[in-house]
This record gives structure tokens, C-alpha cells and sequence, in this order.
């Protein structure tokens, strides 16, 4: 398809982990109309940025987290980035979960591994220090349900499975069994419990000078292994409840008829298209993902899917080609704008990183409440799940819903479209 001429937006300072708006921009060409607007977004207000201050916000639901990590091969598929042939895709694959009381018990770091792991963070976040989390690793799951829902989680590009952690476990707060992927290759390095490690310099962040037609190709690649991921991951699972293992933590205890899918950026565009694609999945939200690689459909997908926007971009970012895609593709799309928002809103680095917390436009901390809440209500509605009640009036003033059909030129879909519905 030959895109039309364009203007492409301005791209702010690369913020840790996250050369992902870069790389959006590039296979978003002949999408959009126009620069971001800034009609969304808040004057900044005063934020402590001593590191004193960097610190992961406590979980608010009613369950102790707990976590577990696994490291998994997929022999069906070949490991297309490494240098080594033969070698299989392997993944390290990190579970939030509601946990039993967990009071008196360590929490585990933020990231597991870390000496192991620093010489690769250090190429973006140099002396980056060790945090705490708030999840026990492998305390017992709570008995307060036989089973629980299923999120399968996908980081941006260049980030980590736990620069989400604060997400992940408020999640996990709140009854999900959130199970969050390292996409190998894709991130800052990965850790291997065998001894060994993928550094930063075998990532796709080291080798990121590319044309446009190489990010292109790169980045349909890389989503469509992230999908591969993500369904791998999913059987796993499946299997993992069936799983008569003494040290299991989860056989009959998952619900495999709730499965949802939730990405960041270039993970959104994964979870995106897994659900439009996989009956497993039964839902998606998509953090911030924008995504034109959808296939022709005969007909729109009536699955619940929900699609949050940073509020540097605000609505300028669709375009009515694209917006008519996103109709094509999903029949009830959820569409709004988190105001306050930068595109790395939706990770930990504003909460934990001074830096980053005094470049964002809003509160971090209200951001990340404010999506927390979203996420939530989503797929509580979409499971019809959720002994807790959560209310979202008092996150209506930090959204603006984005009608597409308005975007598309299409009549306006009937009824209001509010974050609870």
C-alpha cells in the first residue's frame, strides 16, 4: 500500500526501555492525519523527584499477591532472533496471583535476578537501584474462590515483563491470575534460572538504526511472535491445571472459560490481534497500542475490547482510515483518552524513576490509579466477575471517551460511552 504524504510527529527524549513511540510512528504512516494535540493534557504538578520517593503503590484490593516464575520452551517454534541454530523460543514467564495472608513473609525484588541483569539495565537506566514489591513468592493460592480468571500480559518494546509490577499486582489484588511474558529479544535482557542470559546487546533495542521499511517489517515480525507468545503461554496454562504436581499451585483452580489478553504498546498491538484471532481469548485491552495490522474480516468480532490512549497524542493519533479498521475489526470498540498521560503512563517508570516522574504531564500515581480502575472495570464486566463493586465515577474526570464512528465519518453510536459500562 503506498502511504500518502504526512506529518509526523515530534518524538520526545527516549524515556527508559521504551523506544516504542519511535517505532508507532513509523508503521503508523498513512494513518495519521496530524501531530498529537495537546488538548488533553494537565499542567504537571509539583512531584517529589528525590529518589527517596520511588516507590511501587500498594495494592488496594482485598487479596495478598503472590508470584511465581517459570521458564518455558516452545518446541514448536525456532528462535528467529538468536544466533544459534536449532535454539527454541524460550520465555520467562513471571504469575501475579491472590494470595492468602502473606504477612510476615518477604517480598520478592522488583526484579528477580538483578546482578545478573544490571550491565543490560544500566544502558537505560543507569544506576538503576534494587526496589522491593509487594508480592510473596509462592505463597498459597487463596481459597476464596474455587477458580479464577486468567490475563495474559505483554510488555512494550524494549521494556520488561516487571516494569508493570504495579499494574499487575493490583490486578492481582483484585482476584485476577495475571500471567505476565518476558518476550525475548524484545526487552532490556532476560535471565534464564539455567545460568543463562540474553544481554542487551543481543535486543532489538541495540540494534534499532533502521530504515523505515526494516522497522516495518521488524515490528510485523515481532508482533506476530509476541501473538505466538502469548497463545503458547495460554495452553500452558491449561495444561498447568491439569498439572497433578505437588508443587502446582494452580491444578483446578484456573478458569479457562475467562481468559483475557493485556498489552502495552507494541504488546497491545499483540494482545490485539491474539483475541481477534484465538477463541481462548474472550477479551482484550490494549494499553496505548495502536495498531493497523488487523486482517479483513467478514464481519466484526463481538468480543469486549478496550483501547486506552496517552493523553500526548489525544484523538489526532486515529485517523478515519484507521478508526474505520477498528470498526471493521471489533463491533462494541471502548475508546478512551487517560488525561495527565504520557505514552510510558502505563508502566512503572513515572512511579519509580525521578527522571521520568518530573517529565510526565500529570500526577503518576493518579495515572496509574486511573488505568488500574479502567482495566478492572473492563474485564469485570466482560467476565461478569468481581465480588468487589467497584465504581468508576470517581475516574470519570481523568478520561474522555472517543466515539470512532465519529472519527470514521460514520453515524455516532447511540447511548453514552462511559468507562463503566
Amino acid at each position: 500500500m503506498n502511504a500518502p504524504e504526512m506529518t509526523v510527529p515530534s518524538i520526545p527524549t527516549r524515556s527508559p526501555f521504551l523506544s516504542a513511540p519511535l517505532l508507532l510512528m513509523a508503521v503508523l504512516v498513512g494513518f495519521v492525519a496530524s501531530a498529537p494535540a495537546d488538548a488533553y493534557e494537565q499542567e504537571a504538578s509539583a512531584i517529589d523527584t528525590s529518589p527517596d520517593m520511588a516507590k511501587l503503590p500498594a495494592p488496594t484490593g482485598r487479596y495478598s499477591v503472590g508470584t511465581v516464575l517459570y521458564d518455558w520452551a516452545d518446541e514448536s517454534r525456532e528462535e528467529q532472533w538468536s544466533t544459534v541454530p536449532g535454539k527454541r523460543r524460550e520465555l520467562m514467564v513471571q504469575v501475579w496471583y491472590p494470595a492468602d495472608s502473606t504477612q510476615g513473609r518477604q517480598a520478592e525484588p522488583y526484579v528477580p535476578d538483578f546482578e545478573r541483569l544490571k550491565k543490560s539495565l544500566d544502558q537505560d537506566w543507569p544506576g538503576m537501584p534494587s526496589f522491593k514489591t509487594h508480592a510473596v513468592l509462592g505463597a498459597r493460592l487463596s481459597s476464596a474462590e474455587n477458580r479464577y480468571p486468567i490475563l495474559v500480559f505483554s510488555h512494550g518494546m524494549n521494556s520488561a515483563r516487571f516494569f508493570y509490577t504495579a499494574l499487575l499486582e493490583e490486578l492481582a489484588s483484585h482476584g485476577y491470575i495475571v500471567v505476565a511474558i518476558d518476550h525475548t529479544y524484545w526487552g532490556p535482557g532476560v535471565a534464564f534460572p539455567g545460568g543463562s542470559t540474553v544481554p542487551y546487546e543481543d535486543g532489538m533495542d541495540a540494534v534499532d538504526n533502521l530504515t523505515s521499511d526494516e522497522i516495518d517489517q521488524m515490528m510485523w515480525a515481532g508482533v506476530s511472535v509476541m501473538v505466538g507468545d502469548e497463545v503458547f503461554v495460554e495452553k500452558r496454562f491449561a495444561q498447568l491445571d491439569r498439572d497433578s504436581a505437588p508443587s502446582n499451585l494452580f491444578r483446578n483452580r484456573l478458569d479457562l472459560a475467562r481468559v483475557g489478553v493485556v498489552g502495552h504498546s507494541m504488546g497491545g498491538q499483540a494482545a490485539t490481534r491474539s483475541c481477534l484471532e484465538y477463541t481462548a481469548f474472550k477479551a482484550c485491552a490494549c494499553l496505548d497500542g495502536l495498531n493497523p495490522f488487523f486482517y479483513l474480516r467478514p464481519k466484526p468480532s463481538k468480543k469486549p475490547f478496550l483501547l486506552l490512549i496517552n493523553a500526548t497524542w489525544g484523538t489526532t493519533i486515529i485517523s478515519p482510515s484507521l478508526a474505520q479498521r477498528y470498526l471493521a475489526a471489533w463491533s462494541a470498540p471502548k475508546v478512551f483518552i487517560i488525561r495527565g498521560t504520557k505514552h510510558n503512563s502505563f508502566d512503572d517508570t513515572p512511579l519509580l524513576d525521578p527522571r521520568e516522574r518530573a517529565k510526565t504531564p500529570g500526577d503518576p500515581l493518579r495515572a496509574h490509579s486511573v488505568i488500574a480502575a479502567l482495566v478492572l472495570n473492563f474485564f469485570d464486566h466482560a467476565f461478569g466477575y468481581g465480588a468487589e463493586k467497584r465504581p468508576t465515577s470517581n475516574v470519570l474526570q481523568d478520561v474522555v471517551a472517543v466515539d470512532l464512528r465519529k472519527i470514521a465519518g460514520e453515524k455516532a453510536a447511540p447511548g453514552p460511552h462511559t468507562p463503566g459500562d
